[in-house]
């Protein structure tokens, strides 16, 4: 079984284009999709709704609390109801990350890995119509990552766009409960990422393109509060947890 959880904050347009583009990828496999709507004040939760019935369900926040919560919001949801090796995904609802690469993901997992990282750093995998700065700041962010939390195989530590083993993840879950999340806006993918190593994933990257020429709307990511989560994050987890050791991939 499938579970995507989709944090979207105010992504109506998007997701106009983006779950048909879903429903059409998940074509002969059972699948779930979870819109976790974190207090949008636009159709973003109309939208949603058109297409329950078709295996998308509504989750709503009163207000907006944030990508962590969003994302717990939606683990908690869908763990509740998965079995230990299905397969949970997360990624972006603003239609840059395609879905048809779900089916690769969901495979390598079921293969015996624990985590999936769609990766724009992995051979094959580039970024169109992303601005110059925001280039920079995932390189930047990646050589960081790296140099004080060195994980074997991976290089694309902010990318949202994962597969998760839902065993592998009720277990991260259940140990850390809601402090997995305590960070603010873009540093939360990482944050996930860097606290399951303590649990020794077996985890690979695949190559994503990432579109951010469909994007609809304007980017919601602050430059230097992202730095400043960044830096924070990396002083916060080396005191809480040092250098781990190289997971295996």
């Amino acid at each position: 079984m499938l579970f995507i959880v989709l944090p979207a904050y105010n992504e109506a347009p998007a997701l106009e284009l983006l779950l048909p583009r879903m429903l059409e990828a998940l074509q002969g496999y059972p699948y779930r999709i979870v819109v976790v709507d974190d207090g949008s004040d636009d159709h973003t939760a109309q939208v949603a709704s058109r297409y329950q019935g078709q295996g998308v369900d509504l989750l709503r926040h009163g207000r907006n609390k944030g990508l962590g919560e969003a994302l717990y919001s939606g683990f908690e949801v869908t763990l509740r109801d998965s079995d230990a090796e299905d397969v949970i995904i997360t990624m972006d609802a603003d239609n840059t990350h395609g879905p048809e690469l779900i089916p690769s993901m969901a495979e390598r997992i079921g293969q015996g890995l624990d985590i999936v990282v769609a990766s724009r750093f992995a051979a094959g995998g580039r970024q169109v119509g992303l601005p110059l700065y925001r280039r920079l700041l995932s390189r930047c962010a990646g050589m960081l990552m790296a140099l004080f939390f060195p994980l074997s195989g991976i290089r694309d530590y902010s990318s949202g766009y994962r597969a998760y083993r839902a065993g592998f993840l009720a277990r991260v879950l259940s140990d850390y409960g809601t402090g997995l999340v305590e960070s603010d806006g873009f540093a939360v993918s990482v944050e996930i990422l860097l606290k399951s190593t303590v649990f020794r994933p077996r985890c690979m990257e695949m190559p994503l393109v990432l579109r951010y020429d469909f994007k609809q709307g304007k980017s919601k990511m602050p430059l230097m509060r992202t730095i400043a989560g960044y830096i924070s994050l990396i002083f916060r987890l080396k005191r809480d947890l040092g250098v781990q050791p190289e997971v295996e991939a």
